[in-house]
């Protein structure tokens, strides 16, 4: 049995139910065109998991869909901003479960919530992104004659770029889009001369603005994983070269960085539902991608313990050695990095324990005045922020 009582204005549910003959499950999303991929896809999973279960997609509104494009994140007040309104409909019964980029989810959850659920993770790499019409931009102004090839030899399309790539590719002073600490902790780090600049929007959003050059923007940095879910990049090296070669001017080429590291959580997509409803937390960790569980608590663990979020640039892999994962530290700067590694064993408990032993690994190997640096620095640009 299940009672849902709808008030159109307010938007408060009231669900009475039993898992038992065909539920309504009512699941939170945020309404992006990414955000209902990847709540579709979980949907998907579910209906292959327990077929007698209808399901239905409920959109709500963050604090990061509801304000004004150009403000800052970090003026928004930072960790939260896409998960604090999924998570308060998920306490109060609006939906049964709330899907998330795990990317976004604070690594201390509300009272009363539960991670019950990861599904398969996606490439959890970081990609750059260049009009096609940069490079040929780039031989008009140093030849004085314009080309119909592209003036550089470029790298494979999907390939990971070195430090000396990168600055092959990009000259000094060019305009990068990425709004993350991380990402632009690590590109100065490889470059130090980029121009680094925050950029927001939807995911669609971006890449048009970096095509157009929005305010002088020349590339972008994104997840390859959103990218992936919206099938806006090729599976293979051949197909992305087959696209590069034959897409139009405004064709965005791509290519991997930092070596595969990436954001705590990138590329997995989470399920949280209320830790009271215990049938929910059973059928939820039945769908459980295992690999993913693993690797996905060893990180947040390391992230809990270095007490860090949006905030601090921390970037993890898993690998080259199966079951080992690295962790770096950066300073806002790029300039210091302190780098650790651990084996993580393939139980839950282990995992959690391996994080935050990596994470004390760190803090000894001098993290910390790294982190409290990143900290000051994000304190004091929300500051000015707000003047």
């Amino acid at each position: 049995l299940c009672v849902c009582v709808r008030e159109r204005q307010t938007h408060t549910y009231i669900h009475t139910w039993r898992m038992e003959g065909d539920v309504e499950c009512v699941i939170g999303t945020r309404s992006s065109v990414l955000a209902r991929a990847q709540a579709t896809e979980f949907q998907e999973a579910l209906r292959d998991a327990y077929p007698a279960l209808s399901s239905s997609l409920c959109d709500i509104s963050t604090e990061a869909d509801t304000s004004h494009a150009e403000v800052p994140l970090r003026q928004l007040g930072g960790e939260g901003v896409f998960t604090k309104a999924l998570e308060e409909a998920t306490l109060d019964g609006r939906v049964h479960l709330s899907v998330h980029s795990l990317k976004d989810v604070p690594t201390t959850l509300a009272p009363g919530l539960t991670l019950a659920c990861v599904l398969p993770r996606e490439d959890p790499s970081d990609v750059l992104l260049v009009p096609r019409s940069f490079f040929r931009n780039r031989s008009t102004t140093t030849t004085g004659t314009t080309t119909s090839e592209l003036p550089l030899r470029l790298p494979p399309q999907g390939a990971v770029l070195t430090a000396d790539q990168l600055s092959s590719l990009l000259p000094a002073g060019c305009v990068v889009g990425t709004s993350s600490v991380r990402r632009t902790a690590a590109l100065q780090r490889s470059h130090p001369s980029l121009q680094c600049v925050g950029v927001r929007g939807n995911l669609q959003t971006r890449l048009r603005k970096v095509r157009e050059g929005y305010q002088g923007l020349q590339a972008l940095v994104l997840a390859a994983a959103g990218m992936r879910r919206l099938g806006l990049l090729p599976c293979s090296t051949e197909e992305a070269e087959a696209e590069a070669e034959a897409e139009a001017e405004d064709a965005l080429l791509w290519w991997r960085l930092f070596g595969g590291a990436h954001a705590v959580g990138q590329a997995a997509i989470g399920v949280l539902c209320r830790a009271q409803d215990q049938v929910w937390v059973d059928r939820l960790h039945a769908m459980c991608d295992q690999q993913c569980w693993v690797q996905v608590l060893a990180e947040r663990a390391l992230m809990r313990g270095l007490q860090g979020g949006c905030s601090v640039p921390i970037m993890v892999q898993h690998g080259p050695e199966e079951g080992v994962l690295c962790a770096q530290v950066y300073s806002p700067d790029g300039a210091q990095l302190v780098e650790a590694h651990i084996r993580v064993p393939e139980d839950p408990e282990g995992a959690e324990q391996a994080g935050l032993q990596l994470a004390q690994d760190l803090l000894e190997a001098g993290a910390h005045p790294l982190l409290a640096l990143a900290k000051h620095e994000f304190e004091g640009r929300v500051d000015s922020s707000q003047e």
